[in-house]
């Protein structure tokens, strides 16, 4: 009795495939029983000469296809989480901080371009743009009003005076000092906080200088050193960028691009230098071996002690220190608060405060108030036609309805609060804050950019599954 086992129809494939590649049926047999297979000559050429032949090849194709198609998802599924998780981490960023979005962006683009051209890879580049449309479309909730509905509060006071980005630009002595303070940005140099680049870091900075250059003195392994070299290259150029916009002497550049003045202080950038120099401090670990290696320790353990003595306070203050901050009365007087961020509409801010809706003309009793964050809701007994003041500030969104009724609002008061008339009779008032079509498309482009997020994951479970 033959008591060799049915082969597979993987096996039929791949006997068919080395017999299409001229192996003979010696050889096939030879190469399977080395791995363990046991299986004569004459099986071997019933299957090639005989009827299942056809099905043998068909079977051949058939694998080539699944193993290509293997080889596509795995890429595709790499890809797809990849794409995902860059998604979620701009939208992250966007989302934090837009000012350190603006920042950042440009050398986020500049790194994408450099990979694109030194990999020769142009097809990073559909990943790259989904990443960020993906990313933009997240995040397009907050970056929608933000940038579209810039104009409708008072931006100005975002630039000017203490927050004029002429005044805070850092001298070049100030990166390698190691003076720290707890103080402000001031005026000139004499700053109250630290602008230094640190010790440790700058000691990174020319390793990586000394290795480059003998990286570049050797000529026996140049060309695999080459990409090496690019890539600091590309990485102290970013590094010298960002220090240099910190500089008076970018001052150019900040005046030709009216936006940047929204940064407020140019040490900011200081951030991204010093996210640079750390990329720089892991790209040349690889090349610390043997002995070497213990230079890279000696460093984190200076980093580590160099920093300790900054972590502890100034002084310690008593309760009232924050009283003025936590006083509602001082909140209401505007005492310590600037004017950024408030409607266009507001033209000062001295006048009488009030906590329930009054009449500015005619007569109206006011009960059952209910004030939410984003709606107020009251009785309202008007006695004859009146001018009534809400004591909400307007913008964009705000709707007034009276008894299920849109009533038409008036021009806001000089403190920017919310006017509408009513004639004589009783009234239930809201006062609701409704999204306007700028944030409805906002919500929309977000809810919808998260769902095919969602849809890449799940595709990416579905080839992992198979």
């Amino acid at each position: 009795m033959d008591k060799r086992r049915k082969l597979s129809d993987i096996q039929y494939a791949e006997i068919a495939t080395l017999y299409l590649e001229k192996l003979s049926s010696i050889e096939i047999c030879e190469l399977y029983q080395k791995r363990g297979v046991d299986i004569s000559v004459r099986q071997i050429q019933r299957i090639i000469k005989g009827q299942g032949i056809n099905r043998a090849i068909g079977d051949a194709f058939r694998l080539a296809i699944q193993r290509g198609r293997v080889k596509f998802t795995q890429r595709e599924r790499k890809n797809l989480t990849r794409v995902c998780l860059l998604a979620l981490s701009l939208a992250g960023l966007f989302l934090t901080h837009n000012i350190t979005t603006f920042m950042f962006l440009p050398f986020l683009v500049l790194f994408w371009v450099y990979l694109i051209i030194a990999k020769g890879a142009w097809k990073l580049i559909f990943p790259f743009v989904s990443s960020l449309i993906l990313g933009s479309g997240v995040s397009a909730f907050f970056l929608l009003p933000a940038m579209l509905e810039r104009q409708l509060i008072q931006t100005q006071y975002l630039i000017v005076g203490y927050f004029n980005f002429r005044a805070h630009f850092v001298a070049l002595s100030q990166f390698f000092s190691t003076f720290w303070g707890y103080g402000v940005s001031q005026w000139g140099y004499n700053d109250g906080l630290s602008f230094q680049v640190g010790v440790v870091n700058w000691t990174v900075f020319v390793l990586a200088l000394v290795l480059g250059f003998f990286l570049i003195k050797n000529k026996r392994n140049f060309a695999v050193n080459k990409k090496s070299l690019i890539f600091l290259l590309f990485l102290g150029i970013s590094f010298f960028l960002s220090l240099f916009l910190q500089h008076n002497k970018s001052a150019f550049i900040w005046e030709a691009i009216p936006l940047m003045a929204f940064v407020q202080f140019p040490w900011r950038f200081l951030a991204i230098s010093i996210f640079f120099v750390s990329i720089i401090g892991g790209a040349i670990t690889s090349y610390f071996q043997g002995k070497f290696k213990l230079v890279y320790f000696i460093l984190i353990i200076a980093a580590v002690a160099l920093s300790f003595g900054y972590f502890k306070p100034k002084e310690y203050v008593d309760d009232s220190f924050f009283d003025k901050f936590l006083n509602v009365e001082s909140l209401r007087r505007g005492t310590d608060l600037t004017k950024d961020y408030l409607p266009i509409w507001v033209t000062t801010t001295d006048g009488e405060r009030f906590d329930s809706p009054r009449a500015e003309k005619g007569n109206v009793k006011v009960s059952n108030l209910k004030q939410k964050s984003t709606a107020l809701e009251f009785r309202a007994d008007v006695t004859s036609n009146s001018l009534i003041e809400a004591p909400i500030t307007y913008f964009p969104g705000w709707e007034v309805w009276a008894n299920g009724q849109v009533v038409s609002q008036g021009a806001p008061s000089k403190m920017g609060l919310i006017r509408f008339e009513l004639p004589q009779g009783k009234y239930s008032v809201k006062i609701e804050l409704k999204n306007t079509p700028i944030r409805t498309a906002g919500n929309m482009i977000s809810i919808f950019s998260i769902l095919i997020i969602l849809a890449l994951l799940g595709l990416r479970k579905k080839y992992l599954n198979a």
